[in-house]
């Protein structure tokens, strides 16, 4: 299983956030929103009583054949990891 991060950020935005978090893990950029736009993540937010389009965080599953198995957005943070882990584990 391999695990990655992405954002709309610029690949020298996420070096910067990978070493102040400490990742072990690889970051996708994605400044022009392609995979974003194709995954359904950017929606509509409220920000500072502004209606804005923002990347909402989620989770995939996605198969050796590159199709995604399952998608799990991300409600209470607290809990997110053991949502996911249950549903990778009816996979």
């Amino acid at each position: 299983m391999a695990v990655f991060g992405l954002s709309k950020d610029t690949v020298g935005a996420q070096r910067k956030f990978k070493e102040k978090q400490g990742l072990n893990y690889p970051l996708l950029a994605d400044p022009d929103k392609t995979l974003l736009k194709a995954l359904g993540v950017l929606k509509d937010k409220v920000m500072y009583g502004k209606k804005v389009k923002g990347t909402v965080r989620a989770t995939f599953l996605v198969g050796p054949d590159g199709v995604v198995k399952n998608a799990w957005e991300v409600g209470d943070i607290e809990a997110h990891p053991a949502e996911v882990l249950a549903g990778i584990g009816k996979e």
